[in-house]
């Protein structure tokens, strides 16, 4: 009978060991997935804008961006043009941005009450939106009062469901 000689650990090793052709499509593979990754769509980094603003109020609704930065070049160098409109017939707000508070105000300067487009502007410096309560309270006259208020007339009849406090039931 013949016995077959055991293995080394060498051409074990040698055995498991994969192929140096087999780690060239690896490689590959990782790659095409790096550059898929790079085609993916991702959230877009919020928009920070670091510049000095300038509010612009009586703006036709239709007006484009670029013809208002073209019109407020003169002051400075214009970082950023928003327009804000509200409807196609009401007149329309933007903002316009300088890199510097100097450049700021000297558009307030040169361009408050001049005529842009047929509407006389008006041109201020921008304010923070407010964040305080009587803000986050809602329209005007709507204080905490308006709403105790409101709160009391609109009683439900509870017996009837008929109404909002108007009927007999409910006084």
């Amino acid at each position: 009978m013949s016995t077959a000689a055991a293995p080394t650990p060498a051409a074990v090793a040698a055995a498991a060991a994969p192929a140096p052709a087999a780690a060239a499509p690896a490689k590959a593979v990782s790659a095409v997935a790096a550059a898929a990754a790079d085609l993916i769509p991702t959230k877009a980094a919020p928009v920070v804008d670091t510049g000095i603003k300038v509010f612009v109020g009586n703006l036709k609704p239709k007006v484009a961006p670029d013809a208002i930065k073209a019109f407020f070049a003169p002051a400075g160098n214009v970082e950023q043009v928003r327009v804000i409109r509200k409807s196609s017939t009401r007149p329309a707000f933007g903002f316009v941005s300088y890199a510097t508070l100097a450049e700021a105000e000297k558009a307030v300067a040169l361009f408050d009450k001049k005529t842009f487009d047929e509407l006389e502007l008006t041109v201020q410096m921008a304010q923070p939106k407010a964040t305080t309560a009587a803000a986050a309270e809602g329209p005007a006259g709507a204080g905490a009062e308006g709403k105790k208020r409101n709160r009391r007339t609109r009683k439900v009849c509870l017996v009837l469901r008929c109404c909002r406090g108007g009927c007999q039931s409910s006084k």
